[in-house]
C-alpha cells in the first residue's frame, strides 16, 4: 500500500445511522481509504474507498481474555473502582463493567493484530467516546499507536446521566490517552473542560450536521408546517416545542417523527 495515502480507521457500533453515514461520506471525501471497524453487519456502504471490517464474537472466551490480559484488566478495574467508592454499593455494576472491559480487551487484541504490520501511519478515530476509546487508549498506552481522536455526544459525555454511580467508566483513562476529543456542542466542550480541567487543551467542539437540501417554497395557501425528528425521551424536551407552538397566533401544522418513550426514569 502506498505510504503516502491517507487512511483512517473509523470505530463505530452502528454505521447505519443517518448522521454516521454522513460522517463516513465526509471521511470518504477527505481520505484515500476509510476502514470501518465494527462488531455487527449493518449492510454494504456503496463507497469505493470504504471497507467494513466486522469483528465477530464467535470465538470470544472471557476466561481466555482475562488470563491473556490479566495485568491490564486488573489495573484498569482496580483504578476505576477506587476512583469512586460508590461502585462497591452495587456489585451488579462492577460485574457489568468487568464484563464490558473483557469484551473491550478482546476487541483490542484483534485490532492490534489488524494493525500490527502496517507500512503507513493511519488516523484512528472513534465516533463515540465509549469502549472504542478505551480500546484505543490501551493501544496508545502500550505504544501500539501514537495517537487517536474521538467525538463525544451525550450519553457518552454527561456523567450525571449514569444511574447510581454518576460516572462513566474509564473516563479519566480515556482522556489521558486521547489526542483530541471533539464534542458535538459547545456545552459539551465546556462540560468536559470544567470537569477535567487538566485535559482542557485536548477538548474542542466539532459540530455535526446534514446535507443542505435547499429551502422549500412556501405557497400562500399552505399551512405553515414544522417538522421535528427525535426519539421522544424526557431529555429531548419535546414538550417545550409544543408549549411554544401554543403561543403562536396563526395556523401551524406540526409533524414529529420519532419513537415514543416517556417513562419517568428515562433521562438519556
Amino acid at each position: 500500500m502506498n505510504t503516502n495515502k491517507k487512511i483512517v480507521y473509523f470505530f463505530i457500533d452502528n454505521y447505519s445511522i443517518s448522521f454516521v453515514k454522513s460522517e463516513i461520506q465526509n471521511l470518504s471525501n477527505a481520505f484515500d481509504k476509510v476502514i470501518v471497524i465494527t462488531t455487527k453487519n449493518y449492510g454494504v456502504i456503496e463507497l469505493k474507498n470504504v471497507e467494513i471490517q466486522i469483528i465477530s464474537f464467535s470465538n470470544y472466551s472471557s476466561s481466555n481474555v482475562f488470563f491473556s490480559n490479566l495485568f491490564v484488566f486488573t489495573k484498569l478495574i482496580l483504578s476505576e473502582l477506587f476512583s469512586n467508592l460508590t461502585y462497591f454499593k452495587y456489585p451488579s455494576i462492577i460485574k457489568n463493567i468487568s464484563s464490558d472491559l473483557l469484551q473491550t480487551l478482546y476487541l483490542k487484541d484483534i485490532v492490534r493484530e489488524k494493525i500490527a504490520n502496517l507500512n503507513y501511519q493511519p488516523v484512528f478515530y472513534s465516533f463515540w467516546f465509549n469502549k472504542w476509546a478505551t480500546l484505543l487508549s490501551i493501544l496508545s498506552k502500550e505504544n501500539i499507536i501514537d495517537h487517536y481522536i474521538s467525538r463525544t455526544h451525550g450519553t457518552d459525555l454527561f456523567e450525571e446521566r449514569v444511574p447510581y454511580t454518576g460516572k462513566i467508566p474509564f473516563r479519566e483513562f480515556q482522556l489521558k490517552y486521547v489526542s483530541r476529543v471533539f464534542s458535538v456542542s459547545k456545552i459539551g466542550e465546556n462540560y468536559l473542560k470544567n470537569k477535567y480541567a487538566i485535559y482542557q487543551d485536548k477538548i474542542h467542539t466539532s459540530y455535526l450536521g446534514t446535507k443542505f437540501y435547499g429551502i422549500n417554497t412556501i405557497k400562500n395557501n399552505e399551512v405553515f408546517t414544522i417538522v421535528s425528528c427525535a426519539r421522544v425521551r424526557n431529555i429531548k424536551r419535546i414538550h417545550l416545542l409544543a408549549d411554544l407552538i401554543k403561543q403562536v397566533d396563526f395556523p401551524i401544522k406540526w409533524i414529529h417523527i420519532g419513537s415514543e418513550n416517556l417513562k419517568s426514569t428515562d433521562i438519556t
